[in-house]
């Protein structure tokens, strides 16, 4: 799969990732952005190295009903 359509398939009704780029904004501007990205990824896989950018998560917890994970 390419990335441009991978990028195309965004759900616009999702939030941000830590990157804070929309995916409306992604998804708008696949084909601009694709080559590069594709460039960006092909790099990392062939040199083996990974931005630290691409490490970092942010986790927040969903909890169900009441429980809040509390005693």
């Amino acid at each position: 799969m390419s990335v441009c359509s991978q990028l195309k398939k965004l759900k616009t009704s999702r939030a941000a990732g830590i990157d804070e780029l929309p995916a409306r904004l992604l998804k708008d501007s696949a084909g601009v952005v694709a080559k590069p990205l594709t460039t960006l990824i092909y790099v990392s896989l062939f040199t083996g190295l990974v931005p630290s950018e691409w490490k970092s998560a942010r986790v927040i917890p969903l909890f169900k009903g009441e429980d809040r994970g509390h005693g």
